[in-house]
């Protein structure tokens, strides 16, 4: 077949984050305002995040965030547990809430398991898609376009993490969903935080290749290896940007 591709307690030393933008702590609050206030709360530590105020294996106490704010510490975990959830944070039981930060290593073990895991997605979808479904990806495919004409990174990576994510639920295993969720948004987190710009040709090379897996799902034309022959350029493309280096001998030469 013709393939369609070619907490603790001390804060001394940690980085205050700005008292803007977020009110100061009162009366209880109904449910929609709290909603409200940790997404304000979330934005501002992400910002922190991605301006470098706060950078990659920073401890985040939230305490001293919450005394920086002039909030409550209930405001700080809801919005600590919703970066957790984006892949901007790591959580780890007894130690607190820290920057998530990836070692090469790290960045390549997961993509190695990511290849296998994903593949396996665009194979069970390419078994069961549908013309909504289809037309759903072409669809983000579209905005990332967009967004890699104007340069815009955020807007580019969310549309990208939401391009594989939708393939993930759309596969039809949910246990598969979870598995690559926990594995790749963190992923997608840290090389946002580590590749502050690209050009637009290479977001735009990206989104030709988003575009091949596409319509290999849609054709039925081997899916899975189109997949992981774009994971195989996105890997390569990332490793520069990362790690201003080729990927790592294991995953070139031993792909899962």
């Amino acid at each position: 077949m013709k393939n369609a591709c070619a907490n603790g307690d001390s804060t001394e030393g940690e980085p205050a984050l700005p008292a803007t933008a977020v009110e100061p702590r009162h009366f209880s609050k109904t449910p929609l305002q709290r909603t409200v206030l940790k997404d304000r709360v979330s934005e501002l530590i992400k910002d922190a995040i991605l301006s470098g105020k706060l950078q990659a294996g920073d401890r985040i106490v939230e305490m001293k965030v919450a005394a920086d704010l002039g909030l409550g510490t209930t405001a700080i975990r809801e919005a600590l547990f919703e970066l957790e959830a984006q892949g901007f944070v790591t959580r780890l039981n007894n130690k607190g809430t820290y920057v998530t930060k990836l070692s090469r290593q790290d960045v390549t073990q997961i993509l190695t398991v990511r290849r296998e895991l994903e593949g396996l997605a665009a194979q069970l979808l390419e078994q069961r898609a549908s013309e909504e479904g289809i037309a759903v990806l072409r669809g983000i495919v579209g905005d990332m376009k967009a967004s890699a004409v104007r340069n815009d990174l955020q807007g580019f990576y969310r549309a990208d993490l939401e391009f594989h994510r939708t393939i993930w639920a759309q596969a039809g295993n949910r246990h598969l969903a979870k598995a690559l969720d926990i594995l790749i948004v963190p992923l997608f987190a840290f090389h946002i935080m580590k590749n502050p710009s690209d050009s637009v040709n290479e977001l735009l090379e990206s989104v030709e290749w988003h575009g091949r897996v596409v319509e290999a799902i849609a054709r039925k034309d081997n899916a899975r290896a189109c997949m992981e022959s774009a994971l195989q350029f996105f890997n390569e493309q990332e490793s520069w940007m990362l790690f201003n280096s080729a990927p790592d001998e294991d995953y070139r030469t031993n792909p899962v």
